[in-house]
C-alpha cells in the first residue's frame, strides 16, 4: 500500500461519523477485560468491508480493518481495497463496555513523514453478542455542541474548528460513565456480522 493510500484509509476510518480523537487512553490496566467472543472476521451490514480481531496478548486485541472498493466510506481514489490495523482494547467502566483504538505503526519510507504523524485514540461503545457486534464511535458533532454549550467541561484543543482532547485517562473515564450509551453521543452504528 502506497503512501498515499495508508494516509487516506486513515483519515476516511477517523472521519467515520465524526469521530473524537484523544491524545491519551481511556484505560489503565484494571479497567481492561478481554472478550474472547470478539475474535474472529466480521462483515460489516450493508458494506463490503471486514473487521478481523485477532488476540494481540491477555488484554489487548489487533483489529485488521479492510475497505472494500464500493464501499460508502473507501477512498474513491484507492484502486481496490484499503486497509488499517489497530491495537484494539476493552475497557469495563461501570458495567459499561468500550473500545478505545490506537493506530499500529503505519509503513511509511521515511523518518521525515514518520515525525509527522501523531496517532490518537479512538473511542466506541461496544456490544457483544453471538453471532453479532455493535459498535459506535464518540461523535465530534454531539462533543462540540456540549463544549460549547458549556455542558461538558473537558481539556481539549481545537484545531481546524475539530475538538481534540488532550485530557488524562481518569477525566476520559468520567466523560464516557455519564455519557454512557446515548445514541445522541454516538455516530451511525456499525453492525457487524459473523462471518461465514
Amino acid at each position: 500500500m502506497t503512501w498515499k493510500q495508508l494516509a487516506c484509509v486513515a483519515l476516511l476510518v477517523l472521519a467515520v461519523a465524526g469521530c473524537v480523537r484523544s491524545l491519551h487512553g481511556l484505560y489503565t490496566q484494571n479497567d481492561l477485560v478481554f472478550k474472547p467472543e470478539l475474535l474472529g472476521r466480521w462483515n460489516e451490514e450493508g458494506e463490503k468491508n471486514s473487521w478481523t480481531f485477532t488476540q494481540a496478548n491477555a488484554t489487548s486485541y489487533l483489529l485488521r480493518f479492510v475497505q472494500q472498493e464500493g464501499s460508502r466510506r473507501h477512498n474513491a481514489g484507492a484502486a481496490g481495497p484499503d486497509s488499517a490495523t489497530f491495537e484494539v482494547h476493552m475497557v469495563d467502566l461501570k458495567g459499561m463496555l468500550f473500545l478505545d483504538f490506537y493506530p499500529k505503526e503505519p509503513e511509511v519510507t521515511t523518518e521525515l513523514c514518520k515525525v509527522h504523524m501523531l496517532p490518537v485514540h479512538t473511542f466506541w461503545t461496544v456490544r457483544v453478542e453471538p453471532g453479532h457486534v455493535r459498535l459506535a464511535m464518540l461523535s465530534q458533532d454531539w462533543l462540540k455542541r456540549k463544549v460549547d454549550a458549556g455542558e461538558l467541561k473537558i481539556k481539549h484543543e481545537r484545531v481546524n474548528e475539530e475538538i481534540i482532547l488532550t485530557a488524562p485517562t481518569a477525566e476520559l473515564q468520567q466523560m464516557m460513565v455519564s455519557v454512557g450509551d446515548r445514541e445522541d453521543a454516538y455516530g451511525e452504528p456499525v453492525d457487524l456480522v459473523a462471518a461465514k
